[in-house]
This record gives C-alpha cells, structure tokens and sequence, in this order.
C-alpha cells in the first residue's frame, strides 16, 4: 500500500469515488484471485461492493 501511495494520481478531481491506493490494491487482489483483464477485475471488484453492502445491511438490520 505504501507503494501505491507513492504514484501520482493522473486522474481529475471530478467524479473519483475511490483514492488510487484503493483502485490499485482493489485490482491487484482481483488478479490474485484469478482475474485475467479488466473486464475480469471489475466484474469481481463489483461483485465485492454489492456483498459487502449486503453484510453491512444485515449487521445494520441486527443491530435493530
């Protein structure tokens, strides 16, 4: 992560939703697991949110 940290952003401001270090990590954890081109990380980089934001609607729905 400190690694990332160091490249530059070449990015706009407008619509980044995500820090680099977040996208970079992201994408090389999805080729850790098997992805092979960039449709294949962001297949399973968004199948990652949407499981993450149903546990975290379940934890929210316990803590009830």
């Amino acid at each position: 992560m400190e690694v990332f940290a160091q490249f530059p952003d070449p990015r706009k401001n407008q619509g980044r939703r995500f820090t680099l270090v977040f996208v970079l990590a992201v994408a090389v954890v999805c080729v850790l697991a098997g992805a092979k081109n960039f449709r294949e990380i962001g297949d399973q980089a968004g199948g990652h949110r949407r499981h993450a934001g149903k546990q975290a609607s379940r934890s929210r729905m316990a803590s009830r």
